[in-house]
C-alpha cells in the first residue's frame, strides 16, 4: 500500500480516528508522517522511537540505579551479550542470553504479566481430565519425592490418593 500524501512511497504508519462512528483512516510512509501538518484530524508533534519507548520501560521495570550494580556487567556465555546491554537496547544476543539472566528477567516480566508461566487455555469439555492428569502428576512428583526422604507413612497417604484419583478419571 502506498502512503496517501506522497503516493511514493511504501505506507508504514496507519492512523485511524473514530468520532461519532465515524472512521478516518490514514495510512502515511514513516517520511509524511513525521512531517504531519494534517490540520486538526492527526497531531504529530513529535516521533517517538520504539526502542526509546522500550528502554524507559525497562528502566522503570529494572531501576535506574540497578545498572551501577556489578550484577549487570554478567554476561551470556554464548554469545558475551552484558544485561546492561539488554537494559539499554532490549534485545538479547542469542536464546542463551534467556537462561544467563534469568533471575533478573523473572521479576521484571512479573510486573507486565499476569504470571511467569504459561497455562494456555483448556477447552470446556477437557477440562475436569486436564485438572485431573496436573493433580496426578504433582501426586507423583511428591510421591517420588517423599520415598526419595524415606517418608513412608507420607508416601503410602499420597499413593492411596493416587489410586483414588486414578480409579475416579476412569
Amino acid at each position: 500500500m502506498l502512503c496517501e500524501k506522497c503516493n511514493k512511497n511504501i505506507a508504514t504508519t496507519h492512523y485511524k480516528k473514530i468520532t461519532n462512528n465515524h472512521v478516518e483512516e490514514l495510512n502515511l510512509c514513516e517520511v509524511c508522517a513525521y512531517d504531519g501538518g494534517f490540520g486538526n484530524m492527526f497531531s504529530f508533534s513529535h516521533a517517538v522511537p520504539i526502542d526509546g519507548i522500550l528502554q524507559k520501560f525497562l528502566e522503570a521495570a529494572v531501576g535506574a540505579s540497578a545498572a551501577k550494580n556489578t550484577a549487570f556487567q554478567t554476561s551470556c556465555q554464548g554469545c558475551g551479550t552484558k544485561l546492561d546491554d539488554f537494559r539499554k537496547t532490549g534485545k538479547f544476543g542469542c536464546a542463551t542470553c534467556y537462561s544467563a539472566f534469568k533471575a533478573h528477567l523473572m521479576p521484571m516480566f512479573g510486573k507486565f504479566q499476569a504470571s511467569v508461566k504459561n497455562v494456555g487455555k483448556i477447552p470446556k469439555n477437557s477440562q475436569n481430565n486436564l485438572f485431573i492428569t496436573r493433580e496426578l502428576d504433582n501426586m507423583r512428583e511428591e510421591l517420588n519425592l517423599a520415598i526419595k526422604n524415606e517418608e513412608y507413612e507420607k508416601a503410602a497417604i499420597l499413593r492411596d490418593k493416587i489410586k483414588n484419583l486414578t480409579v475416579n478419571k476412569e
